[in-house]
């Protein structure tokens, strides 16, 4: 069914004309055109069969749109199709051209031409050059996903080198930027394909009225204000893809607690011997699941994730090291220049015979020395790396590349790359993949107090084979989780309709969580904080729908579960009536998180042999107890 005054498809609920506005009587609609059929014969032309006398004349009316429309000819704007097509003033009146070479260039000029491209040395292998422009065509606006703002730019360069050394930067100058508060201002990007791509800007300023975004790839931009439906289509797919990444943090989770055991035992209290770390690892392992460390990680708490750790190991290395062998190792490490403020304290304790109180004076003293920094410089900034990978829309290009190739079709993002050659992609990446290792041989340089001029060439070597290696590992990954990710990403498209209609959605003073210098964009991003502080609170990280629940009861927890309606409605009492009616719902939806306590065996007395078991022993609960005897 078609429009009779425009002709665009219509769906069968649609009321009125999206592109005309004219009021739909479905009794009148122009009928679907009859479609045409190719028909090939061996040996003789393939010839396009018309089903009737109509259907050649609708297929000739269709063709002399699209020419009409390619050639962007004036009778256009006459019926009514200019709508579709971008409009604007431009203030580029001719093409701007620079040689790109050894030196950074910049093309145009914010006051003057509305923008400013800055081109830094050696973004190309041999000199280029670069030229900025307007669109020769205005380019089609999808009025479904967003309304243009200010004027496209093309920023084009000559030779054959479609992939940047080094990232452009972009500013553009938009007068109306930010009237609109029920959408987001995103860069639009025109693909080889002639598709639109929608990017966030790196930054929006908007009392200059100035949007700044890099690229590693020319082409043609602009920027739009991305309507509603789009905008929580765009964010509910990037924050999938976010969450999937902190989901995959537990293998790096428990490594770090693996690790941390192994320095407090062997590197700091000289224990040697596999069976007691073994036994330890275990036992930490219980105590301090991968699952829950991974959320410390997510939270970059680097003093949480080491108290839950180095806590267990106060309380199992007694119960896993023979006491003769631990009041040995003890005595040695309290003497340790780091250790010189305990000395005396862990002295007198281990006189006592109390080894469970000196292991803890001297953890302590070794997780503040040692395990913090350690956690802060290596395994925080890992997971850091690990999940911001995924918010740079440069990767998110090379993995759609890598995972669908472009052998088949026209390049894309000056890709040509057949699907799953992570080599050749990598190869194409340039500037990007520059990025990626510089960021790691940073982390190296941090995590070891090395400036990064003082690497070793082939440390640096061995940092960029580990870092190409690691991102290879990450898409193959992620493609192995794509339905896990679909299914996120489901979740949040169907939690932000139940936002929608309790009001959280609005870009105007009703809606309490709704701030002056809001944008829709940002609304929804801090409300989904808020969900995510709202599952910590809780200790519940699933969310289930009411119409899934019946249908799902056997894997529904409702220790770890929260239906989707209590989340959203704990998220309209937070902001409306504030933090402490927010915690009296939690707790009347009984919905407080529980803290479970870790029941320890006071049995080290049981455990202990061969040594003088006389005199008063302390209990980390605070209990005294007086033993008499040798036994």
């Amino acid at each position: 069914m078609y429009c009779v005054q425009c002709g665009k498809k219509l769906s069968p609920d649609d009321k009125f004309c999206e592109r005309c506005g004219k009021p739909i009587n479905k009794d009148i609609q122009k009928p679907e055109p009859a479609k045409a059929t190719v028909k090939k014969n061996k040996g003789k032309k393939a010839g396009i069969i018309a089903g009737s006398t109509a259907g050649s004349i609708i297929a000739v009316a269709v063709l002399a749109f699209f020419l009409l429309n390619f050639f962007n000819f004036p009778i256009l704007h006459f019926l009514g199709f200019e709508d579709d097509l971008w409009q604007y003033d431009k203030k580029i009146k001719k093409p701007i051209t620079a040689l790109s070479a050894d030196q950074d260039i910049t093309l145009g000029e914010i006051e003057t031409h509305g923008v400013a491209v800055e081109v830094p040395a050696k973004t190309f292998d041999s000199d280029t050059s670069v030229t900025l422009s307007h669109p020769e065509k205005k380019p089609q606006v999808d009025h479904y996903a967003f309304e243009p703002l200010g004027a496209p730019i093309t920023i084009e360069s000559t030779g054959q080198q479609k992939r940047l050394n080094k990232p452009v930067k972009v500013t553009l100058s938009i007068d109306d930027l930010g009237r609109d508060r029920s959408g987001a201002s995103y860069i639009a990007v025109l693909n080889e394909r002639n598709e639109w791509d929608y990017i966030a800007p790196d930054k929006i300023d908007l009392k200059k009225k100035l949007v700044t975004f890099e690229t590693h790839h020319l082409g043609t931009y602009g920027i739009v204000n991305l309507k509603k439906e789009k905008l929580v289509q765009e964010f509910s797919r990037q924050r999938s893809v976010r969450q999937w990444a902190e989901q995959s943090l537990e293998p790096e989770a428990a490594q770090a607690r693996d690790e941390i055991v192994r320095e407090i035992l062997q590197d700091r209290l000289k224990i040697s011997g596999t069976p007691a770390l073994e036994a330890l690892i275990k036992l930490v392992t219980v105590e301090c699941p991968a699952s829950k460390l991974a959320i410390a990680l997510v939270d970059k708490d680097a003093a949480r994730f080491t108290k839950d750790v180095v806590e267990s190991a106060k309380r199992n290395i007694p119960k896993t090291v023979e006491p003769m062998i631990l009041k040995e190792a003890l005595e040695k490490t309290a003497v340790q220049p780091w250790a010189a403020d305990i000395t005396d304290a862990v002295a007198e304790i281990l006189k006592e015979g109390n080894l469970t109180q000196a292991t803890i004076k001297i953890l302590d003293e070794v997780a503040s020395e040692f395990i913090v920094d350690k956690v802060e410089k290596e395994w925080v900034d890992l997971a850091d790396r690990k999940i911001n990978l995924w918010n740079n829309p440069e990767i998110e290009k090379s993995y759609q590349v890598f995972k669908g190739g472009t052998e088949k079709e026209a390049s894309l993002w000056g890709y040509k790359v057949k699907a799953g050659n992570f080599e050749e992609l990598w190869g194409q990446m340039r500037g990007v993949a520059e990025e990626v290792v510089n960021k790691e041989i940073a982390s190296y340089a941090r995590a070891n107090n090395k400036k990064i001029e003082d690497i070793l060439v082939e440390v640096k070597d061995k940092i960029k084979q580990d870092a190409k290696l690691n991102l290879k590992k990450q898409f193959e990954e992620r493609i192995k989780q794509e339905a896990e990710i679909l299914r996120i990403e489901n979740q949040n498209i169907k939690i932000t309709d139940l936002l929608d209609k309790k009001g959280l959605l609005k870009t105007e003073a009703s809606n309490p969580s709704f701030r002056a210098e809001d944008d829709l964009g940002l609304l929804i991003n801090r409300i989904y904080v808020t969900i995510e502080e709202i599952k910590r609170n809780t200790g519940r990280f699933e969310v289930i729908f009411k119409e899934d629940k019946a249908a799902e009861i056997e894997k529904y927890d409702p220790e770890t579960t929260i239906e989707a309606q209590e989340l959203v409605d704990l998220v309209y009492i937070r902001y409306d009536k504030g933090e402490e009616a927010y915690r009296q719902a939690v707790e009347q939806k009984n919905l407080v998180k529980e803290e479970v306590a870790v029941v320890v065996e006071e049995d080290v007395i049981i455990e202990v042999a061969n040594m003088s078991l006389d005199g008063f022993w302390q209990t980390e609960a605070g209990l005294v107890i007086e033993i008499v005897g040798e036994n």
